[in-house]
């Protein structure tokens, strides 16, 4: 009984201690598995806050390619954060000084300038993670294959889309088709799109729609304001609507772009322009007359339309060398090429009709063509292009033209600033008189140049205090953004008049063309 007992034990003994053995192993194992997963080069979480007050704290809302991207504290001045992160690595360091979470050595709290961390492994690995500080809205874009943007025609569908928030909160705005857009715009690095929601959604206090533009605002304009202000100068005036936009910084699959403008798109919509929206069955009586909308297009080579883009019979050539040809899109009724030719044939007519009152000196004295031209939207556009000096007009580009049902046709809303305009071409020089659309002739209407004089008294004084203060205080909002977007996108000696200055010199002559051409161009409108 006894050794039956002791040779049990002597069992229990032995198995207890097999279990050990392999209770180390399996631990040691397990402890190499989660060493070799800790130790390598990645931020894991991070977040700032002002110092003194840890209530104050930012969280990255992506980390992902070695780039770390985070909101700022709101109404901190960046120079005393302190971060908080957790890494897989061993050590965190700046330069040579070997950092550690919730503590700065030096002065590597400050975070107005760019920051980039070293994190290495204990095999002697090394990966740099630079920290992007956010001061404005974050639209992130990843398309569904990952892949890049790169037709200008065709969408790519099921893109998702989020907004990050100068709070820090994320606005899910679902699947999005997106293409590229622009024409000279196009062809350079940094991409603008076109971007339709699935669903309407109203974006930054804007307007809810399905369509928004992402302007890149091209390497010729250097403040990356011109487009934002002449738009407000726009709403200044009495134009039915004018698109509202808001600098937004891009990142697209992971990856930063830089500074965009996002706006509205010009469309056909009850909060835009809001005209009849026609159907294919609207083929005769007053269903075809309107609404319609058309933007011009210019070729600048020895190219003939065939039937679309259509040309009217008076206005097809413009500017100033006279080889650019005009033609016209029609934007909506939606389907280009596929509209009918009923609509097509009706808007042509009416358009030749037009201008055959415009174009005819006697019948223009008539003041006939006032019935069939708005001259208060036509003052409008005229007076925006004059005093921003945007030379695109010398070719009739991108002018949008419409006409309601039973109505005239209305010109607006201005577009397309980003590059000749501001001082980027000739000041004190007007750029609309001669080439651009039917200002040569209407210029020679005493009733349209009287309300021209009417209109410019009242929008003068507006202009002349406000638009300035617009400037202001948007190269203030986006001047990091501005800087950032600089070192991004540094072709700016290419077609740049001030490839050489500071970004706040380039604001400042921006500002220096404004008030230059106003008091010009006030003498000039006296004189008309």
């Amino acid at each position: 009984m006894y050794l039956c007992i002791k040779i049990g034990k002597d069992q229990t003994m032995k198995q207890t201690f097999i279990l050990a053995i392999l209770a180390v192993l399996l631990f040691s194992c397990h402890e190499d598995e989660d060493s070799a997963e800790r130790d390598k080069t990645d931020f894991l979480q991070y977040a700032f806050y002002e110092q003194g007050n840890p209530k104050s704290k930012s969280e990255a809302f992506l980390i992902q390619d070695g780039t770390i991207h985070i909101m700022a504290v709101q109404h901190s001045n960046l120079t005393s954060l302190i971060p908080e992160y957790t890494i897989n690595g061993r050590d965190v360091y700046i330069e040579d000084t070997k950092q550690r979470s919730g503590w700065n050595a030096f002065d590597f709290s400050d975070f107005t300038n760019p920051i980039t961390y070293r994190v290495e492994s204990s095999q002697g690995e090394e990966k740099d993670w630079k920290v992007n500080v956010y001061d404005l809205p974050v639209m992130m874009i990843n398309t569904p294959d990952g892949e890049p943007i790169v037709d200008k025609e065709v969408r790519k569908e099921g893109c998702t889309v989020k907004l990050v928030n100068l709070d820090g909160s994320i606005d899910d705005l679902g699947t999005a088709g997106i293409r590229g857009r622009g024409n000279t715009t196009w062809v350079l690095d940094k991409k603008p799109y076109n971007v339709k929601f699935d669903n309407k959604h109203a974006i930054l206090g804007m307007n809810e729609s399905k369509n928004w533009v992402l302007l890149a605002n091209c390497y010729y304009d250097r403040t990356q304001l011109h487009n934002a202000t002449a738009f407000e100068m726009a709403r200044l005036t009495d134009f039915p609507w004018v698109q509202s936009g808001r600098f937004v910084e891009l990142i697209l699959n992971g990856t930063h772009l830089g500074l965009y403008y996002l706006c509205e798109k010009i469309r056909v919509e009850n909060d835009k322009i809001n005209i009849t929206e026609m159907d294919p069955e609207d083929l005769s009586g007053e269903a075809l007359t309107g609404g319609y909308l058309l933007e011009s297009y210019v070729d600048l080579g020895d190219y003939y339309f065939d039937g679309y883009p259509f040309q009217t019979d008076y206005f097809n050539r413009t500017g100033y060398n006279l080889n650019c040809w005009l033609a016209w899109e029609i934007k909506d009724p939606e389907g280009d090429f596929s509209i009918p030719k009923e609509q097509l044939d009706y808007i042509k007519s009416a358009m030749n009709k037009m201008e055959s009152l415009i174009y005819d000196d006697n019948k223009l004295m008539t003041g006939a063509y006032r019935d069939y031209l708005d001259i208060e939207t036509a003052i409008n556009w005229y007076l925006v292009q004059e005093l921003s000096t945007n030379e695109e007009t010398t070719r009739t580009k991108n002018l949008y033209l419409y006409k309601d049902r039973n109505d005239k046709f209305r010109l607006g809303p201005p577009w397309d600033f980003d590059a000749w305009s501001f001082g980027q071409s000739a000041i004190e020089w007007h750029n609309c008189n001669n080439w651009c659309l039917y200002y040569r002739q209407l210029l020679k209407d005493p009733v349209f140049v009287q309300r021209l004089k009417e209109k410019w008294a009242i929008y003068k004084p507006l202009w002349e205090e406000l638009i300035p203060l617009f400037i202001d205080t948007h190269m203030n909002m986006i001047l990091r953004s501005a800087l950032r977007n600089e070192q991004m996108w540094p072709d700016w000696s290419d077609g740049n008049l001030y490839p050489t200055f500071s970004y706040e010199v380039c604001v400042g002559e921006m500002k220096k063309a404004f008030y230059q051409q106003l008091y010009w161009l006030d003498a000039q409108i006296s004189a008309y």
